[in-house]
Order: C-alpha cells, then structure tokens, then sequence
C-alpha cells in the first residue's frame, strides 16, 4: 500500500500543481494576498492511522467534499479551532468578535476549501485522465475522527497533506485529507506507475 518515494514525490507534485491553481484563483478573489504550500504528505491504511495517532478529542473546523466517479471518496480541508479564526480574520481583512466570526467563518472557509478541494482532486483527476462528480462542498465542526467517519464509510486509505497557508505574514496550517477505497488508491498508483 504505501507508496516509494519516486511515487510519493509525484503524488506530492500532483497536489501542489492542485494547490497552486488555487492559491491564482484565490488571489483574484481576495484582497489578501495568499500563499499556498504543501512540505509534507503522509499515506495511511485508516487502521494504522489511528493505531498509531492517540485519539485526539480536539474540536476541527472543516471542509468535506465527496467524490464519485473512477475513485471514490471524500476530500476535506481542516483547520484548528485557532487557526480557523486566524484564516477568516485575515481573509476579511479584519480582526473580528466572536460572534461575527461565527457567522463569516463557515462562509469563508468553505468558499476557500471548495477552491482548494476542487483543484487538488481536478490534478488527481488529470492523472487518470478521467473526471469525477463532486457533492457541494460543506462546512462542519467535529473532532478528527468523527469528521474521517462522517465523511466516507467506506475508507480504507488516508492520505494527509500538511498545508500552509502565508496571509499578511502569518502563517496558517491545516490539512487536505483525502480518504478513498483501496481499490480507488490503486488506480492512482496505477496511474503514476504509468509517468515515471
């Protein structure tokens, strides 16, 4: 299941082509100047994540987007709590009380993981030269593991892609996650077996 380090660097190039795209059309949309980077991505069996991540009761802010078609899946975009806040305010361009972030998080963040989501699977898609059917993107709060079992039933693998975000020098993190069956891993790493 895991992939050699030739495979990972290419599936890491495949989310930061993603990544990109979106940073261009974030910045066309926002005030804020946004940098977008991904250093690390980790690959998972669901089991072995969470045999080997202690359970974490810490509350998330996410984006979940699923997809169908040759892979399926869920994709979600997570922040903490924190940097949740941090995100939203400097993308509104304003330090803002708790109840105004309330109401603009969920908004903001879900426009930004829609853009972010879409264009990180739209490379993986590219790959496999073929397109996926995408769910609305939605925003919900949770704990990691019950946001991983609310998003996809049916995942066996996990792929983990830290992410930061550079806004009016601050830098944010979060995660893309990507949850798929191990059939639909496989065809990914048919595909990439297929360019190196």
């Amino acid at each position: 299941m895991p992939l050699n380090n030739r495979q990972k660097e290419v599936f890491q190039e495949l989310v930061n082509i993603g990544v990109g795209r979106a940073g261009s059309t974030l910045n066309q949309l926002l005030s804020s100047h946004v940098e977008l980077n991904v250093p690390n991505i980790s690959i998972y069996s669901i089991k072995d994540y969470f045999d080997s991540h202690s359970s974490d009761e810490k509350i998330f802010s996410s984006v979940e987007m699923g997809f169908r078609g040759p892979i399926n899946g869920a994709a979600n975009l997570l922040f903490t709590e924190k940097s949740a806040a941090q995100l939203t305010s400097a993308l509104v361009g304003e330090e803002l009380e708790s109840y105004e972030m309330d109401e603009l998080k969920s908004g903001t963040l879900s426009e930004v993981g829609n853009i972010l989501l879409n264009s990180v699977m739209g490379s993986i898609s590219n790959i496999i030269n073929d397109h996926f059917d995408y769910s609305v993107a939605e925003y919900v709060e949770g704990t990691f593991e019950k946001l991983i079992e609310r998003s996809f039933d049916d995942a066996k693998i996990l792929i983990v892609a830290e992410t930061y975000f550079n806004v009016s020098d601050m830098k944010i993190n979060g995660q893309i996650v990507i949850m798929m069956t191990l059939e639909s891993f496989e065809i990914i790493e048919k595909a990439i077996n297929s360019v190196i």
